[in-house]
Parts: C-alpha cells; sequence; structure tokens
C-alpha cells in the first residue's frame, strides 16, 4: 500500500508542475510546433520607416502565424537589423507575435 501512494503522489507531482510524460506522438507534434516557429518566409519589403522602426512586407503564408499572403507591417528593435536591405527587395524572414504585435525575429536578402 505504501509503494502506491508513493507512486500517486510521484504522479500528482510531475501532473502539478508540468513534467508528466509525455507519448511519442505529443513530443513529435511538439517538436513540429517548435521547428514552425523558427521557418523562414519570403516577401518582398514595400516601406521602410525607420524611425518608428517599422518594414512593411508583401509575404507568402506564415505557417507559424496561421496567416495567409497578405502585406502586413513589421517592427524590429533595432535598425541595423535591416542592414543594406531597401525597399523592393526580396527577403527572408522570421516573423513572431509579442504582446500582440508582429515582430521580425530574424530577416534577410533572399540568395
Amino acid at each position: 500500500m505504501k509503494s502506491w501512494m508513493t507512486l500517486s503522489s510521484v504522479l500528482v507531482l510531475f501532473v502539478a508542475t508540468g513534467l508528466a510524460p509525455v507519448s511519442a506522438a505529443e513530443h513529435e507534434s511538439q517538436h513540429q510546433q517548435e521547428a514552425a516557429a523558427d521557418e523562414k518566409v519570403a516577401g518582398e519589403i514595400r516601406k521602410i520607416d525607420l524611425d518608428n522602426r517599422k518594414v512593411t512586407i508583401r509575404h507568402g503564408e506564415m505557417k507559424q502565424l496561421n496567416m495567409g499572403a497578405m502585406t502586413m507591417v513589421f517592427r524590429f528593435a533595432d535598425p541595423a537589423m535591416l542592414g543594406e536591405l531597401k525597399v523592393g527587395d526580396q527577403v527572408r524572414f522570421v516573423p513572431a507575435k509579442v504582446e500582440g504585435q508582429l515582430v521580425l525575429k530574424m530577416i534577410e536578402k533572399a540568395q
């Protein structure tokens, strides 16, 4: 009886702390979501607003944000992030949603 109580206490502890064991399918799904979060999206720079740290990009589907192709404004932290990019350049970028705003995690000129 004592071993049963110990085992159930351990399971409760795992579940309460989020350390519960996961199945292989759950692990694979989590891995796919993490990989999609950093998936690069193709686009074209339409406008750059350095003063307000915004860039408008016409882009393809953004699977990580469940959004189709469209033109959107993204914020960026540092103007140096854009480097030598200019309006009309084809780019690849990694978008993210932070505190309800779309931001660029990374951007580079397409090869």
